[in-house]
C-alpha cells in the first residue's frame, strides 16, 4: 500500500510503550527502546508527520529503565534523556525534559547496579533541588525519587561513605527550606528511615548503634502516642465531643515495622560476643516488637530473618552473666524455637521453618551447659520439623 494512505499516529506506539512501563519485566527496556525508534524512524520519514514522539513516550522508556535495573540501564536511561533533550533544541514541540524526566532518570540510576550510579543520581536531585529553590516548582522532587537515591547510597560498598551520605541527604531533606519556609519534603516515610538504619548497621562505632537505638525508639513512641490520640480522638467522638482539634491527625505518621526492628537486631549481633548488655538490649527490642504486634501493628510481625538473628545474638552472648532471676539466653533462644513451631503446626501462612544451624546453635548451647536432655529434646524437635516439613 502507498505509505501516504496510512494515517498513523502516535498513539498506538504511546500505548505499547506505556504497558511496558506500568507492568516491566526483564528485557522490556531495550523492547520499549525498539517501539520508541520504530516511532522515530516514522516521523522523520516525513510520511507520518501525526507520529510524533512526545515528552511523556520518552518518560515512559526511562521508567521502564526503573522496572527492569541491570548493569548499563542507567546508561541506557541517560541516552534516551539526552536525545530528548536533543529534540527539544532542533525545535520538535513538546519535547523538553519534564520534572518527571528527571526524577525518573535519577531513579534509574540510583537503581542501576554499577559504582558510581549513586553519584550520577544524587547529582540530578540535587541540581533538581536548586532550580526548585530558585522558584521553579516543577523542579520538586518527591519522596520515591529521594528515597530511591538514599537507598542507593545506604547501600555502597564502602560502608563509611554510605552512612556518610545517607545523613548529608537526610540533614538537606529535614533543615533545608524555600523560599515560602517549606521542607523539601512533606514528611518522610518507613522506607527512608529504612535506609537510615541501614547505613547505620554498618557502622561499627557506639554513636551509630546509639543513633540506631534512638530513632527506632522514636519511632515507636510516636506511633504508639498517635495510637493513643486516636483511641482519645475516638472516644470523644463516641461521646458526642465533636470540637477535637488534634493536630496528630493532621500530620503523617510512620509506622515502625519489623525491618526497621531488623536493621538494629543485625547491628546487635556485631556487638554480642564482647558487649555483655547487647543480649539484654535484644531482647527487649524483641519484646517491644511483639507487643506492638498484639496491639495492632501488623507491620512489627516478626519474619524468618528476625528469628535467626535473635538466635544468633542469644547464643553467641551465652557466656555473659545474667541475674538469678532472668531466663538464661539459651533457654530465651529455645522459646524463639518453639514459638515458631507453634506457628507452623497452627497453620499460620509464610512462617518459614528455621534452619538446622538456628537449631545447633541451641543445641550447642544447652550442651555447653551440660544440658544434655534439652539439647536432645531440640534435635528431636529439628528431626521432625524439618523431616515432616510442615
Amino acid at each position: 500500500r502507498d505509505p501516504k494512505s496510512v494515517h498513523l499516529t502516535g498513539a498506538p506506539f504511546k500505548t505499547l510503550i506505556n504497558s511496558y512501563a506500568m507492568h516491566g519485566s526483564k528485557g522490556a527496556g531495550e523492547k520499549a527502546e525498539i517501539v520508541l525508534a520504530k516511532l522515530e524512524e516514522h516521523y522523520y520519514s516525513g510520511l507520518y508527520p501525526e507520529a510524533r514522539p512526545s515528552v511523556d513516550m520518552y518518560n515512559d522508556v526511562i521508567l521502564v529503565w526503573t522496572k527492569d535495573p541491570c548493569k548499563g540501564s542507567g546508561r541506557r536511561a541517560q541516552a534516551i534523556f539526552s536525545q530528548m533533550q536533543e529534540m527539544h533544541e532542533e525545535g520538535i514541540p513538546n519535547m523538553e525534559p519534564n520534572g518527571f524526566s528527571y526524577m525518573a532518570l535519577a531513579v534509574a540510576h540510583a537503581l542501576c547496579p554499577e559504582e558510581g550510579s549513586e553519584d550520577r543520581a544524587e547529582k540530578i536531585v540535587l541540581q533538581m533541588t536548586e532550580w526548585y529553590l530558585a522558584g521553579n516548582d516543577d523542579m520538586k522532587v518527591n519522596i520515591f525519587t529521594w528515597n530511591n537515591v538514599i537507598e542507593a547510597w545506604s547501600k555502597h560498598s564502602d560502608a563509611e561513605l554510605a552512612l556518610q551520605k545517607t545523613l548529608s541527604l537526610l540533614e538537606m531533606l529535614t533543615n533545608k527550606r524555600d523560599a515560602r519556609g517549606r521542607s523539601l519534603v512533606v514528611s518522610l516515610t518507613a522506607w527512608t528511615y529504612e535506609s537510615l538504619l541501614r547505613a547505620l548497621s554498618r557502622s561499627s562505632t557506639t554513636e551509630s548503634l546509639t543513633k540506631m537505638e534512638s530513632t527506632v525508639n522514636e519511632l515507636i513512641t510516636r506511633f504508639t502516642n498517635y495510637r493513643k490520640s486516636e483511641d482519645r480522638d475516638k472516644n470523644d467522638r463516641d461521646g458526642g465531643n465533636h470540637n477535637n482539634n488534634n493536630s496528630s491527625n493532621n500530620r503523617a505518621i510512620i509506622h515502625p515495622s519489623i525491618n526497621h526492628i531488623n536493621f538494629l537486631l543485625q547491628a546487635y549481633a556485631k556487638r554480642a560476643v564482647d558487649d555483655a548488655s547487647i543480649a539484654k538490649r535484644a531482647r527487649r527490642l524483641y519484646q517491644t516488637a511483639q507487643r506492638q504486634l498484639r496491639a495492632g501493628n501488623r507491620t512489627m510481625k516478626p519474619n524468618t530473618l528476625t528469628y535467626s538473628i535473635m538466635i544468633d545474638i542469644l547464643t553467641r552472648s551465652s557466656h555473659h552473666a545474667l541475674r538469678s532471676d532472668e531466663q538464661d539466653n539459651i533457654s530465651f533462644a529455645d522459646s524463639i524455637l518453639k514459638q515458631v513451631e507453634g506457628l507452623i503446626t497452627s497453620g499460620i501462612p509464610k512462617v518459614e521453618i528455621l534452619s538446622t544451624e538456628c537449631y545447633g546453635k541451641v543445641i550447642e548451647g544447652y550442651e555447653k551447659q551440660n544440658d544434655f536432655v534439652k539439647a536432645n529434646d531440640v534435635k528431636e524437635r529439628m528431626r521432625y520439623m524439618h523431616s515432616n516439613r510442615l
